[in-house]
């Protein structure tokens, strides 16, 4: 009888080390359940915050793209009226230089017109010498003509200068496109025409 309790009390106490066990066992997995639904609530967190950051910025995203449109915009606008502004530039600049040729080939006329005249004079002032033929009034006329000319002359350098020092103050920075302009317009037949009308 002792022997069976005996017995049964082993069973028994064998039975409760294997229930412990099995508390212990489920206590771990609880815990490491737990310990995953503090993981999942937190990833769970870190996602809506991802996802309410994603959302400003594509909101900041958007206004970003607009305003770079509108730059754009901007931008395209003052570069034309850039473009247009240099064109105008190099356009006033090819008519100066043609102006400016204009005059220089009058200039060189106008002096060998004066040397033409001055050797005239020397023939009349030998001719007056030598013969009494050539009148006073003829001389005077062509001395008369002769200062004329010369006046002329010193205001057409005058002109010359000014228009000179104007294209090297202006011509400096678009030195490279204002040497096609003048290439392409010293082309066209109008462009002497027009150096004369200005004159």
């Amino acid at each position: 009888m002792l022997m069976e309790q005996k017995s049964m009390l082993v069973l028994e106490r064998s039975q409760l080390d294997f229930f412990r066990r099995e508390v212990s066992a489920m206590e771990e997995e609880l815990k490491r359940g737990q310990d995953l639904v503090i993981v999942y609530s937190k990833l769970v967190g870190e996602i809506q915050e991802l996802r309410s950051k994603n959302w400003l910025l594509e909101g900041e995203t958007k206004k970003l793209r607009i305003r770079v449109k509108q730059l754009h915009r901007v931008v395209n606008q003052k570069s034309r009226k850039s473009v247009k502004k240099l064109l105008k530039c190099l356009h006033e600049l090819g008519k100066k230089n043609i102006f400016v040729k204009g005059l220089e080939d009058q200039v060189k006329d106008l002096k060998a017109n004066l040397d033409l005249l001055q050797e005239e004079k020397e023939v009349y002032m030998k001719s007056s010498e030598n013969s009494e033929m050539v009148s006073v009034e003829d001389h005077r006329r062509v001395l008369e003509k002769h200062e004329d000319l010369k006046t002329e002359v010193i205001y057409l350098r005058w002109i010359n200068a000014c228009l000179r020092k104007e294209l090297v103050r202006n011509g400096t920075k678009y030195e490279g496109a204002l040497e096609l302009t003048v290439a392409a317009d010293n082309k066209n037949k109008w462009g002497k025409g027009f150096c004369w009308r200005l004159l």
